[in-house]
């Protein structure tokens, strides 16, 4: 390719230089010195490139600050077996399906990005894996010929702030646009099926996303830390969403689970501090919601709590165990009103719940986990049931204003129960009123 420039360009610095020559041959001798001019005018503000892409003839368009438009024809020679070979401001590869995936060369140079449909006269189908990672880019279009977005494909690229999705577009892949952190716009095509795991985590700027009715699966943390996400959108069709994939989005305030959802991972909306709903309608099949609260259909599990609850709750009948950490970090509850049902309190379950005031805990609980209460400094009284028979360590940590504990059993019950002497001086400080009568609630 070097030898098809060199030969192309041969001729221009040929008629340069006789030009040069031409002007040298018809001077005098130099005249004297004359005298300095004086300062000129401030020049005009200059045009710069604004953007550049190549058409799908292979032709480089570019468009300056000024709008205007110049074709400097094509820029790269017919595709060549090796690719490497070639040096465009995409690159292009063959794959084994005969179309080509697309990286981005020189690309990384530009600001704004179009990938053609075609190379050649043949589909581009695919972004390869890692193509325009770290990439000054600002805004990228995909056409519709793309079928999916490769692995770390735009990861890194600071400066991106949109993104077009094709219609064609299957499958985002892991990581594609992770910590994009200017990404503020991103338009799913209605192909897409699956988002893979981290596939936006940390586009931090990320202020809505409508996932549509076409996917199926939202994978691990694949919205993870997307802090100023407020709006979202699930629509019908989505099946499961991984654990933590909307973990730390901060700025949610609602989520409204679609009836098609049948899988939701574990911590899928720990640490979005600003949520105090995640509903689910009669019509799903796998989950149920109460005052905000998600649970299974039969509402005997707890599976997630918006963390900006507040005032008091109340947990249907049936639930036998509080999870761990299930109410941690929920800083607005002021009481819990547990069922009869419920025979353990998990660890860390109420973990920071600084406001929580009083607990009325069944008389057929059992088990106090490791750290269930730690840091309810607000606590000060709670009724504890004969049936209990641990308390681990650190359950009452950090309970400053603890100091009635109301125990339905005698003394000798009390000092049967196995608790834990780490981390529950609070407890053991307390003043017990033993065979204690509860009220109704």
């Amino acid at each position: 390719m070097k030898n098809r420039l060199f030969r192309q360009i041969l001729p221009i610095l040929f008629l340069i230089l006789s030009l040069a020559l031409t002007l040298s041959a018809c001077t005098g001798p130099a005249g004297p010195a004359g005298e300095s001019g004086t300062p000129g005018e401030p020049g005009a503000a200059g045009t710069g490139i604004e953007q550049a892409e190549i058409n799908d003839k292979g032709e480089l368009i570019l468009t300056y600050t000024d709008g205007t438009k110049v074709n400097l024809g094509v820029i790269r020679p017919e595709a060549s077996e090796n690719p490497e070979d070639e040096d465009p401001i995409l690159d292009f590869y063959p794959l084994p399906d005969g179309t080509y995936g697309v990286k981005m060369g020189k690309a990384e140079y530009l600001t704004t990005v179009t990938v053609p449909e075609s190379y050649n006269g043949v589909a581009v189908t695919q972004i390869l894996d890692s193509a325009f990672k770290n990439a000054k880019i600002r805004s990228i279009e995909l056409p519709d010929s793309i079928l999916s977005i490769g692995e770390e494909a735009f990861l890194g690229c600071a400066s991106l702030s949109s993104v077009k999705i094709g219609n064609g577009v299957r499958h985002v892949g892991e990581s594609a646009f992770r910590d994009c952190i200017s990404l503020i716009n991103v338009k799913l095509g209605e192909s897409v099926t699956s988002i893979a795991s981290s596939a936006f985590r940390g586009c931090n700027s990320l202020a809505k996303i409508s996932i549509p009715a076409s996917v199926t699966t939202v994978g691990d943390c694949a919205f993870y830390d997307c802090i100023t996400l407020s709006e979202l959108t699930l629509s019908e069709g989505l099946l499961s969403i991984g654990p933590s994939a909307f973990h730390g989005c901060t700025g949610l305030a609602e989520v409204e689970l679609p009836d098609s959802l049948l899988t939701l991972g574990k911590g899928a909306f720990n640490g979005c501090r600003s949520l105090t709903s995640i509903s689910a309608t009669q019509a799903n099949t796998a989950f149920s919601s109460e005052g905000g609260i998600l649970y299974n259909k039969e509402k005997t599990e707890i599976l997630a709590v918006p963390q900006n609850l507040i005032g008091t709750v109340s947990l249907p009948e049936g639930i036998t165990s509080v999870g761990s950490g299930t109410f941690s970090g929920c800083t607005g509850i002021t009481s819990v009103i547990f069922p009869e049902s419920v025979t353990e309190i998990g660890s860390y379950a109420f973990n920071g719940c600084t406001t929580l005031a009083s607990v009325v805990l069944p008389e057929d609980l059992t088990t106090i986990g490791e750290g269930a209460f730690y840091g309810c400094r607000g606590l000060v009284s709670i009724s504890l049931g004969k049936g209990l028979s641990s308390v681990g360590s650190n359950a009452f940590s950090g309970c400053t204003g603890l100091h009635v504990v109301y125990y339905t059993g005698s003394e000798s019950f009390w000092r049967a129960i196995s608790i834990y002497p780490w981390g529950n001086d609070a407890l053991s400080s307390a003043t017990i009123f033993y065979d204690h009568v509860p009220t109704e609630n």
